[in-house]
């Protein structure tokens, strides 16, 4: 679902990338909020959702990058489904954006997983982050497409500092967007998912994290990610660790 701040921010959560903390933090910072739609829904599919930002609700959401999300995704899968694959992601609503996934690509070992991803969903993140990222027609300049971007694009990477320059930026809290900040490194982290799941979450070579950048170049394009996989052999780890997923 989208979250609703102070009726004066919308909050459209994508999988994966520091909704539940999010959450959490602005609750801490007695913040009213509303929850909007099902769980991670957009506006394409929430007739709410799309008549907020149509009414001219500003909206601000969090991407993550690639390599990092489906490793999350895969390890958050395992810890709630275990070793029982194709089980859907919240599967008592009407839609969920990751089901493509969970019916076509799940698999116990997270290098599978990835094959799978690239053989038949490639691209897919890439595809959903648009359709997050994305202001409806009637909101943009020329009402065309779903192109223009929400009023703030943020990334986990830096998750306290985006939230609190957002909270700033809409005034919604007092204090500079430093003193902001400081009082959200409080927040403990939420969803943590198990180190063993975590640790067992890791690609099987370059060429594999290669072909996975290439797939979703799209999002290493627009939000400016790192795309040399070279830079990434922490998250190589060769054979799988099957005793992470007993």
């Amino acid at each position: 679902m989208a979250l609703l701040i102070e009726d004066k921010l919308l909050f459209i959560r994508i999988p994966k990338t520091g909704g539940v903390w999010i959450k959490s933090a602005i609750k801490m910072l007695g913040l009213k909020t509303r929850e909007v739609g099902h769980a991670h829904w957009h506006a394409s599919v929430s007739t709410e959702i799309y008549n907020l930002m149509c009414g001219g609700m500003p909206a601000f959401t969090i991407v993550r990058h690639p390599l990092t999300w489906y490793q999350s995704y895969w390890a958050y899968k395992r810890q709630i489904h275990g070793d029982n694959i194709n089980k859907l992601f919240a599967p008592a609503i009407m839609w969920h954006p990751t089901w493509v996934l969970d019916t076509k690509c799940d698999d116990t070992d997270f290098q599978k997983f990835i094959d799978n991803c690239l053989k038949y969903c490639p691209s897919y993140l890439t595809h959903l982050f648009h359709a997050y990222v994305s202001k409806p027609p009637e909101t943009t300049s020329n009402g065309s497409s779903w192109f223009d971007t929400l009023d703030y694009v943020g990334c986990i990477e830096k998750l306290c500092a985006e939230l609190a320059y957002v909270l700033n930026r809409f005034r919604l809290i007092d204090g500079d967007t430093a003193q902001i900040e400081k009082r959200l490194r409080e927040c403990p982290q939420a969803n943590v998912t198990e180190d063993r799941h975590k640790n067992a979450a890791k690609y099987r070579d370059i060429d594999q994290v290669s072909s996975l950048l290439r797939s979703e170049s799209g999002i290493v394009a627009q939000f400016n990610y790192n795309h040399n996989p070279l830079e990434f052999a922490n998250l190589i780890g060769g054979a799988p660790d099957v005793s992470a997923n007993a």
